[in-house]
């Protein structure tokens, strides 16, 4: 299965996008750090790019959650858990079903976006390879 996550708002703290399964069974908003030149911890997105999901046990989250691959200068990011803003993404991608441009860019219903979409993604590992593909159009 092939997921698209496609960036459309930015701003100096934050990034907001959208996040759709190939055949659209799977939807809802997306946060992330913001854009940098250079990589600031807990501060930077990841770069756009195609990256292949694995299963792994969080020890965080006490569960298996989809990280992504093999992704340059970052280690242990997360395709999508609970959060509402960027500081709870630390360089992972959150799940929400509604998004704010206005004041502090923001998800909402972060919990019911996940508990909705986490397991369709870990049935989809179980059958078989996952790719994210991320583009910027948001710059």
């Amino acid at each position: 299965m092939e997921y698209f996550v496609r960036r459309f708002h930015s701003n100096t703290k934050d990034t907001l996008g959208f996040m759709c399964s190939e055949d659209h069974s799977v939807e809802c908003f997306t946060l992330e750090d913001a854009y940098h030149l250079q990589k600031i911890p807990n501060e930077t997105r990841i770069p756009a790019g195609r990256y292949e999901l694995e299963k792994m046990y969080s020890n965080h989250f006490r569960m298996d959650i989809p990280f992504l691959k093999n992704v340059p200068d970052y280690e242990g990011v997360i395709f999508g858990h609970v959060g509402n803003t960027d500081l709870d993404t630390e360089g992972c991608i959150l799940f929400g079903d509604t998004s704010s441009m206005f004041e502090d860019e923001r998800i909402s219903n972060s919990t019911i976006a996940f508990n909705r979409v986490h397991p369709l993604i870990m049935a989809e590992l179980r059958k078989g390879p996952c790719f994210v593909t991320i583009t910027d159009e948001d710059r």
